[in-house]
């Protein structure tokens, strides 16, 4: 009798040696793998919290040569990488073509400029490019000079970082007046930065 309540007792009381090896009891992590990904996760993100300060920058100019206008966004690496990880579970390789094809799809969501008739510009996507530092993502506009009444839409990585601030430099070559003496028009190159933001995602050019 003592015998069997002895290992009853043993049944609701099981020492750690008893236990299944490679689960975690009690835990919602089953197996090694959620396990890591939980881990790297939270050292990833905690080092994104240490820094609450998320800014982009973004030229936009016309080529002359090229007749196209050329765009060129900068995002710090280790926000790219954040962002990547909080999509697709890893950080980015932009070495890999499929990472750089989620790259170009998420900026055909987030970036968007339209005409005032709300008609969609196509941005071609040329390439990108990164280092330790820094994420280039170069894009362009065929055929196209920016003008006034085109409406821009930067949203990139707000849904990620709550403080995300997008800048936006535009430059455009506004007719400045004419020389009467030979009949030419003088043109004045003019930047005009736009600041985005969570609450002002969408801005026109003036």
């Amino acid at each position: 009798m003592s015998d069997q309540r002895a290992r009853a007792d043993k049944g609701r009381f099981a020492t750690p040696s008893d236990k299944p090896a490679g689960n975690f009891v009690g835990s919602r992590f089953t197996s090694r793998r959620q396990f890591s990904f939980a881990v790297a996760s939270l050292i990833l993100f905690s080092d994104v919290q240490a820094h609450d300060f998320h800014v982009s920058i973004c030229d936009i100019k016309f080529n002359p040569h090229s007749g196209n206008t050329e765009i060129v966004h900068s995002y710090p690496m280790h926000d790219i990488d954040s962002a990547f990880w909080l999509m697709y579970g890893r950080r980015m390789d932009t070495a890999l073509a499929v990472d750089e094809a989620l790259l170009h799809a998420y900026f055909d969501k987030t970036f968007v400029i339209e005409t005032a008739i709300k008609s969609r510009l196509k941005i071609r996507w040329v390439g990108v490019n990164s280092d330790a530092d820094t994420l280039t993502v170069y894009q362009e506009l065929p055929g196209i000079r920016l003008g006034p009444a085109l409406t821009l839409q930067n949203t990139v990585l707000m849904e990620h970082f709550p403080t995300q601030t997008n800048n936006v430099n535009v430059r455009m070559d506004r007719a400045a007046g004419t020389t009467i003496a030979n009949g030419t028009t003088t043109i004045t190159p003019t930047t005009t930065t736009l600041t985005f933001d969570r609450k002002n995602t969408v801005q026109r050019l003036s």
